[in-house]
């Protein structure tokens, strides 16, 4: 049996293209998750996102505690590595839309709620205007006053 270091295994360039695949998509995914908690209208998290990371961080875990145990002549301790990784990938890939359809979800919220109310504005600036020129046309000054003028 052979006591494996899984810091030389992260040497390697393909394992070490998915660990710096993870860590940005980790990155981006936290990001778009805080965003999306601050413009919910209760402050809510999403559960998904939060227990995706958790099964991912539970597949690097794997990796670093294999590194406790002797590992048995031939076996293939890069591909246990990779597969992992991958699989945390996986968690990650899932959080990042998990996310970006929340964050979505209530920025269409937050924007039809805006329009909804300047549109409300526009209906009452409308209705007084109307009062405002249907009170204009019983004026007795014939068109001389400073509001007539504008008729």
């Amino acid at each position: 049996m052979a006591e494996q270091n899984v810091f030389n295994l992260m040497q390697n360039d393909e394992i070490g293209l998915l660990w710096k695949k993870i860590y940005q998509l980790h990155q981006k995914t936290k990001i778009y998750l805080l965003t999306a908690e601050e413009i919910s209208e209760n402050g809510d998290a999403l559960i998904q996102p939060l227990k995706e990371h958790r099964d991912a961080y539970d597949h690097i875990v794997r990796i670093f505690a294999s590194t406790t145990k002797k590992v048995p002549e031939g076996y293939d301790y890069y591909s246990y590595i990779k597969g992992n990784l991958e699989k945390a990938y996986g968690h990650e890939y899932r959080a990042f839309f998990d996310t970006a359809d929340w964050l979505a979800y209530n920025l269409r919220h937050n924007l039809r709620e805006r329009i909804y109310a300047i549109l409300r504005f526009y209906k009452i600036l409308l209705k007084n205007s109307w009062l405002l020129c249907k009170s204009i046309t019983f004026c007795a000054c014939f068109g001389e006053c400073c509001l007539c003028i504008f008729l």
